[in-house]
């Protein structure tokens, strides 16, 4: 019985800009992808799976209007591009259009990603380019595996470009490095006493926290989900349910079906109220926890809570 972020959530606050990659005004893409023709099926591969984590991609042809020029559509693409992803083969070692494409990302500061799909090394141009970045090798099988490496990749590097904080002159980008830790340190320190000031006070939302949810590692959600702030509290169970209908590993589950089960007791309504909105965010979990979610309707003392878990289980 899924709900809307609308539905289950207060608006966003304006004091914490969460530039949301689908509505981020006129910046139209976040990756550039280069190729050579050869290598066009693994580059449409690499599109797929970017955009289906939702990366917005330019890559030619698709992305050239009509009446558009090759060179022009490529020289403006370019430089509004955050990263730049090489799929670097024999192909694109000697293709003039590849080379005139990594020059004009070099010339704009843009990072510069390779995938290699052939054991070969660059030479000139591509040499100059290249040689001291690190690159991401795809060369045994599976290729869907490497794609999957690279997409987790560009969405770590991408995630601190996502995240202002603290809209205002002192307005800061936060740090690069362990993205996941900074994104969790800041939700904690923004959910402290989350629900002992008015909603229009509050330092943080709870659709602010859905949308940073798949940023966060698994670990450091369930860390929230038994800190002893029940603000922590509530925003690890915003957190869960996000990463629930992401998909969790296989080997995870349980944990986190024995973690759901305890917590629906917690005396904290707020919480109870938050879990059975995760719980109610995979099938399985209903039907795992559907005992548990009787008893809650049945017997918790507060009727919102009550209303909520029958009509998950509805």
């Amino acid at each position: 019985m899924k709900k809307t972020s609308k539905e289950l959530t207060p608006g966003i606050n304006p004091n914490i800009i969460i530039v949301d990659h689908l509505t981020r005004g006129t910046m139209a893409h976040d990756v550039f992808i280069s190729y050579s023709k050869r290598d066009k099926t693994v580059a449409d591969a690499i599109c797929a799976a970017l955009e289906a984590n939702r990366i917005r991609c330019w890559i030619a042809p698709r992305d050239i209007e009509p009446g558009r020029t090759w060179a022009g559509a490529i020289s403006e693409a370019i430089p509004l591009s955050k990263l730049f992803i090489l799929v670097f083969s024999s192909g694109a070692n000697g293709s003039p259009q590849v080379i005139r494409e990594v020059t004009k990302a070099a010339n704009c500061e843009i990072t510069i990603i390779p995938f290699r799909v052939d054991e070969v090394e660059p030479t000139g141009d591509l040499d100059f380019y290249i040689r001291s970045l690190h690159w991401l090798d795809a060369l045994t099988p599976p290729m869907e595996a490497h794609i999957e490496t690279l997409s987790h990749n560009i969405k770590t590097q991408l995630a601190t470009s996502r995240l202002l904080l603290d809209e205002g002159p002192g307005n800061q980008r936060l740090p690069t490095s362990s993205t996941s830790q900074v994104i969790f340190d800041k939700i904690v320190e923004m959910s402290v006493d989350y629900y002992s000031k008015p909603r229009k006070l509050r330092k943080i939302t709870a659709e602010e926290i859905y949308k940073i949810a798949p940023l966060l590692e698994l670990p450091s959600v369930l860390r929230l989900c038994i800190a002893d702030d029940r603000g922590q509290r509530v925003s690890g169970f915003i957190a869960l349910r996000a990463h629930i209908e992401h998909g969790l590993p296989k080997n995870e589950i349980e944990g986190v079906i024995e973690l759901l089960k305890r917590s629906t007791v917690d005396k904290e309504s707020r919480v109870r109220f938050r879990v059975i909105q995760a719980i109610s965010a995979d099938p399985e979990f209903i039907r795992r926890l559907s005992l548990v979610l009787e008893g809650v309707q049945k017997n918790d003392s507060n009727k919102a809570v009550r209303d909520l878990a029958g009509r998950v289980l509805s």
